[in-house]
């Protein structure tokens, strides 16, 4: 998952290992464009109706995948803006996106908002997570208010918008 921070021990090795990768993406330009390509693969539901979730393919179903639909692509997708802005394996998916934004000023509110979406899709699973002692993955919408729903009808737009921007730039 490209993803790696040190925790104890010798941080000379940690260092090494980060160099080497940044040294490998920056050799193999056809490494970010590839890693960028494999995000479009999940794309956010188009809405909710009534108490089901209407997926991009049309299909409906009565849970919204929190963590396959809405923060893989988010997590996947700050990754490559991450290495693609010069940051390491370490940091975290926000971090990474305002790595992006500061790097691609132009594009600021793409970035913003895929900020927002990830602050508010975990927010919700969170809260699922505690009500149910559960990992808060899938969501049944059923447990949505009307304004809940709306708000992550907006993210849905909003990671729409980061993927197609992350679609542009798959050339790189």
């Amino acid at each position: 998952w490209f993803d790696l921070r040190p925790v104890l021990g010798d941080r000379d090795i940690w260092q090494e290992l980060d160099r080497t990768v940044r040294a490998g993406i920056a050799e193999n330009a056809a490494f970010l464009p590839l890693l960028a390509n494999d995000c479009l693969g999940n794309l956010p539901p188009l809405t909710f109706f009534e108490d089901m979730v209407v997926e991009e393919s049309g299909e409906q179903t009565d849970v919204f995948r929190l963590k396959h639909s809405a923060l893989g692509p988010l997590v996947d997708v700050g990754r490559v803006f991450g290495l693609a802005a010069g940051g390491g394996l370490a940091g975290s998916t926000s971090e990474r996106l305002r790595m992006a934004k500061s790097v691609w000023p132009e594009h600021q509110p793409v970035f913003r908002d895929a900020i927002e979406t990830l602050r508010v899709v975990l927010y919700q699973q969170a809260r699922l997570g505690i009500r149910s002692q559960t990992d808060g993955s899938e969501l049944p919408p059923s447990l949505l208010s009307r304004h809940d729903r709306q708000v992550l009808k907006a993210c849905f737009r909003s990671m729409l918008r980061l993927l197609e921007f992350t679609a542009k730039r798959v050339r790189w």
